[in-house]
């Protein structure tokens, strides 16, 4: 048994050196090649995740159809991005090169220590990736169900088990297709495609638990959330978007674009303009007849396809800017990939040192903005954010915004944060503040599709409901007492000094003349263990329509960044049974608070 296993160890070490020298064996690729058919024109070059004649490869593909660079020896790769002048790929592990087409590539994470058995078998690991707004990664092991974030040196800094199974609780056989791609969302939640088991999952790093699932019904490869809610699925047969309840409500199938001959669709760039750039699997043809790659507009026009004559799997196709693909703007970016206090005086240290940069005209706004971050944050109001400041925010919301856009445009090319969606939205926010078109949002409500409600599939759902105000609500009714509403309060913006009440909007559907628990609400924080405020409500005490119930009173500068508010059912009666049948959650209320709330108002 001993000598078994020092045989496999001693293969698997020899598998993996050939596999590093493969790797780090780079070269100077084609450049000026036409791997294949271009028709139309990108609007900027396109990062290819290549697998064919070469064997895997990562290359840079010009908008004339012409290869830029080329990174070879990249094994089976899935995905790649480019940041701060960067490549980052996975093929079973995951690889940094700093100088694309030229430098080596160096290991950044191997999941084989944690994975012995199943990774010495089958050479599975690690090829769904994201880059997070910290700057760190998400990864999703296959072999053993985790997930991971890690910094830039592969360091571990969060990891616990995700679920690829199936809906019956039984897991894949074939670790390969237990997940396949990983996005975070702008809420911090994680997007998790398991392939294998035709699922979409989204997980709470921070408590560590499913709060949702999207049934798919075929190999799901890619996944990412809208900034209206809405999720988008790349499926093989199709592209999906899902409304929170769970319903499609848009769909681009391949047969819909016969000419293209398209399938098996894998990974899709969400670009700012709402276009989609999406690769494929084992689509290519030496004839360049087949559709490899291809930009979709919202309403489904195709502004232009490759067809690869050489790569027959292109999984993953991004579009970059010119700046991007070099690394002019690198130590811009590096500095603003997530645009706060900390980071904003980073980036201030070295624009100060930089003559690209009109430090003197614009120091003054950016030190503003970290004076101010709490009006910025009023600018995500009605996007992301939820913002609670008053009088006079207005305005200085609006200035704001004016000096933040003109810096913006100053730096060119400049990522608020690594998330485009939220990227995107508050760019919108700001341009609605600054040209006196929307004014910022202060009310402090916090919408149902906001709310990461947990535990669907079992009792939660997200519902139409024509009686709340926005026409959905999020529906509670799980078989056993438990939280089904999760709220962070670090997404939430209070002004210093103030306390603040919460208050929930909520309807019940009621059993004439049933008593007992219904409902407990409240925030608790998990670095102190305590409950910072709660409430409980007995079905008597509630309503079939919808009224606004009081959950309490807290003080903002007493909670840590772990604290969130909860929403759940009551208790069951001696026979198993809820007091009311079901709980519809329409939104949540932040308000300052001079004095206790007391009652419930309709």
């Amino acid at each position: 048994m001993r000598n078994n296993r020092l045989r496999m160890l001693r293969a698997r070490r020899a598998a993996c050196m050939v596999s590093v020298l493969a790797v780090i064996a780079t070269a100077f690729g084609e450049v000026g090649e036409r791997p294949g058919v271009l028709t139309g024109t990108p609007e900027a070059p396109l990062l290819v995740s290549g697998i064919g004649k070469k064997g895997g490869r990562v290359y840079l593909l010009g908008t004339d159809g012409r290869i830029v660079w080329e990174q070879v020896g990249c094994g089976n790769v899935h995905r790649a991005f480019l940041s701060n002048g960067r490549l980052f790929y996975a093929n079973g592990c995951l690889w940094r090169v700093d100088e694309p087409g030229r430098g080596k590539a160096a290991l950044l994470y191997d999941p084989a220590p944690d994975a012995f058995r199943e990774r010495s078998k089958t050479g599975e690991g690690v090829y769904g990736f994201d880059l997070l707004e910290n700057g760190n990664f998400l990864i999703a092991e296959n072999a053993t169900d985790f997930l991971s974030e890690l910094t830039q040196d592969g360091k571990v800094v969060r990891r616990f088990k995700g679920n690829a199974a199936w809906l019956d609780g039984t897991t894949p056989k074939d670790v390969h297709h237990h997940y396949r791609m990983c996005r975070a969302t702008a809420f911090g939640t994680w997007l998790v495609c398991c392939s294998g088991a035709g699922l979409v999952r989204e997980f709470n790093p921070r408590t560590k638990a499913q709060i949702g699932q999207w049934k798919i019904g075929e190999l799901a490869f890619d996944a990412y959330r809208k900034p209206n809610g809405n999720t988008v699925v790349s499926h093989l047969s199709a592209i999906s978007e899902f409304s929170p309840a769970g319903r499609v409500v848009r769909r681009f199938a391949c047969a819909d674009y016969p000419d293209l001959k398209l399938g098996n669709l894998c990974g899709v760039q969400d670009r700012p303009n709402g276009n989609l750039v999406v690769g494929s699997y084992r689509n290519g043809s030496q004839d360049g007849t087949r559709t490899t790659a291809f930009e979709l507009t919202p309403e489904g026009k195709v502004l232009w396809r490759f067809a690869s004559t050489n790569d027959v799997t292109m999984m993953t196709v991004w579009m970059v800017d010119e700046a991007r693909a070099g690394a002019d703007v690198r130590a811009a970016r590096e500095q603003m990939r997530v645009f706060n206090a900390a980071a904003a005086r980073r980036f201030l240290a070295d624009m100060k040192g930089n003559a690209k940069y009109d430090y003197a005209r614009y120091a003054p706004a950016i030190e503003a903005l970290i004076e101010k971050e709490q009006a910025v944050r009023v600018a995500l109001g009605g996007s992301q954010l939820v913002a609670t400041e008053t009088g006079g925010s207005q305005l200085a919301a609006t200035a704001l915004a004016r000096r933040a856009l003109a810096f913006v445009d100053e730096v060119k090319h400049m990522r608020l944060c690594s998330s485009l969606p939220r990227h995107t939205a508050i760019l919108d926010a700001w341009r609605r503040l600054a040209d006196g078109t929307n004014v910022a949002r202060t009310d402090g409500v916090v919408e149902d599709a906001f709310l990461h409600l947990l535990r669907l599939g079992d009792g939660n759902e997200r519902v139409d409901d024509p009686l709340a105000e926005d026409g959905h609500a999020a529906k509670i009714a799980n078989p056993q007492p438990r939280w089904s509403v999760n709220f962070p309060m670090s997404d939430a913006a209070f002004a210093p000094g103030k306390r603040y009440a919460v208050q929930m909007r909520l309807r019940a559907d009621l059993i004439p003349g049933r008593k007992g628990p219904a409902v407990t609400a409240g925030i608790y924080d998990p670095k102190t263990k305590k409950h910072v405020c709660s409430c409980s409500y007995a079905a008597e005490k509630l309503s079939g329509e919808y009224a606004w119930y009081a959950i309490g009173t807290f003080d903002p500068a007493t909670l840590s960044d772990q604290a969130y508010l909860f929403v759940g059912d009551g208790y069951l009666d001696k026979s198993g049974k809820r007091f009311v049948p079901a709980l519809y959650l329409d939104k949540l209320r932040f308000a300052e608070s001079a004095e206790e709330q007391t009652s419930a108002k309709r």
